[in-house]
């Protein structure tokens, strides 16, 4: 079974928010919160971490380095998920920390909150 029930209806809502703790993302996860609220959706906080080759120029990742990065996007995803918490008491808020994900690889409709 997939997420649509009945009628096209969605049987699990969920609000993913792009959050690196920028005033932007802040605005972004306000926004989320929101939809959220008015769909009864869970939200997804993710933070994605990445190497740019342009910073960093090399052919491999050190070892360890998609770990440490991976640990460090999820805390980052932490700090969102807890202020969205604390905006919307009662909203399911679930914290994800990825290594080398990009917003053009969604299956799912994209909204952008401008500066």
């Amino acid at each position: 079974m997939n997420e649509y029930g009945g009628a096209g209806r969605v049987v699990n809502p969920t609000v993913v928010v792009g959050y690196d703790h920028t005033p932007s993302s802040e605005l972004a996860l306000i926004e989320a919160g929101r939809e959220a609220m008015w769909r009864g959706a869970v939200v997804k906080v993710v933070h994605a971490a990445h190497i740019s080759a342009v910073l960093i120029p090399m052919t491999a990742t050190p070892p360890g380095f998609k770990t440490i990065a991976e640990d460090t996007a999820a805390k980052i995803a932490a700090l969102g998920a807890g202020a969205l918490r604390e905006r919307y008491p009662g909203l399911t808020v679930e914290p994800v920390g990825v290594f080398g994900a990009l917003v053009h690889h969604a299956y799912c409709p994209v909204v952008v909150v401008p500066r």
